[in-house]
């Protein structure tokens, strides 16, 4: 029989049951024999047998193995450059990395409005923003069955809308600058007639306020003009030489102005400016108070598509 002694350095009289296996200190993993045939005692030591049948058992598994087995297959992926976008498309979703928002894609509602991608129908279930190289994070899931979506409502996302995306972008931009440079004029633009004033709705206006600004300064302008011909008047008494006029005239600094060999006097072009603000501020803010959405420029109200609808 093949064995392999373990000689102790103590007496045999204090040899002692081991309560730990031999073989646990030899580095081998294996259960506890089920048996004292394995390890007997004997007045030299310990004697190990190695024809025992609990060695020869099946070895244990390896673990990596087991792993192999129990490992899953992750679901095909692939990934796809759209314009400035990446799209990874799987079995189970759609995620969409924008360069920029889509401001039209909400989620929730009792019937949301699809999303068509590849000829396949998406439900947008996230949309988050994110640093770095994209903004915004759009994920779609297919679409559930049963669920009903918006029949007046539908987008689709590929290389057009993408286009069309950034071309609007661009526009805005063009705009935001636009609106800008017109900012200082902002009191007067409401003087301009109603189809003007509704084109200034891209840059960032609102007719029916520019309208109401418009009144206002209407209104002003009468005043100062009538405080300016209370002064010339006063002026012209006093020096003894005659000068009635108004905005007009104060500004150019004479009565007349030349037309050919005609003089013609510049206080009748600040007679005509004053009723006419009269009129119009009067005028306008009747129709203003009126009718909610009226909106119209100076002297519009003298054409009749210009008066509110009865």
């Amino acid at each position: 029989m093949v064995g392999l002694t373990c000689r102790s350095a103590v007496p045999p009289f204090m040899i002692q049951p081991c309560p730990v296996p031999v073989f646990h200190y030899l580095g081998l993993n294996f259960p506890p024999p089920p048996n004292n045939n394995l390890i007997k005692r004997n007045s030299d030591g310990f004697r190990i047998n190695l024809n025992h049948q609990s060695l020869m058992s099946d070895p244990i598994e390896s673990p990596t193995e087991t792993s192999s087995e129990t490992s899953s297959e992750t679901p095909s992926q692939r990934v796809i450059q759209i314009g400035p976008d990446q799209v990874t498309v799987t079995d189970r979703q759609v995620v969409i990395d924008a360069k920029h928002e889509m401001p039209e894609w909400t989620i929730g509602g009792a019937r949301p409005a699809p999303i068509y991608f590849e000829e396949k129908r998406y439900l947008l279930v996230a949309k988050d923003p994110v640093k770095g190289r994209y903004a915004w994070r759009y994920v779609l899931h297919p679409w559930p069955d049963g669920k009903q979506s918006n029949p007046n409502l539908f987008f689709h996302y590929d290389a057009d809308a993408v286009a069309e995306r950034g071309g609007n972008r661009r526009g805005d931009a063009a705009d935001s600058i636009l609106g800008t440079m017109l900012l200082p004029f902002y009191p007067f633009l409401g003087s301009l007639w109603s189809g003007m004033q509704e084109r200034l709705v891209r840059f960032g206006f609102i007719p029916r306020s520019l309208t109401g600004i418009s009144i206002f300064i209407n209104f002003c302008l009468f005043f100062a003009q009538g405080v300016l011909f209370s002064i010339m008047i006063n002026g012209s008494a006093r020096s003894g030489k005659m000068m009635v006029g108004g905005v007009i005239t104060a500004l150019s600094g004479h009565n007349f102005v030349l037309l050919g060999s005609f003089h013609f006097p510049l206080g009748v072009l600040d007679a005509i400016l004053g009723l006419s603000l009269a009129a119009d501020s009067a005028m306008r803010y009747t129709y203003y108070l009126r009718e909610n959405e009226w909106t119209g420029g100076f002297l519009e109200w003298l054409i009749p598509k210009g008066k509110p609808k009865n």
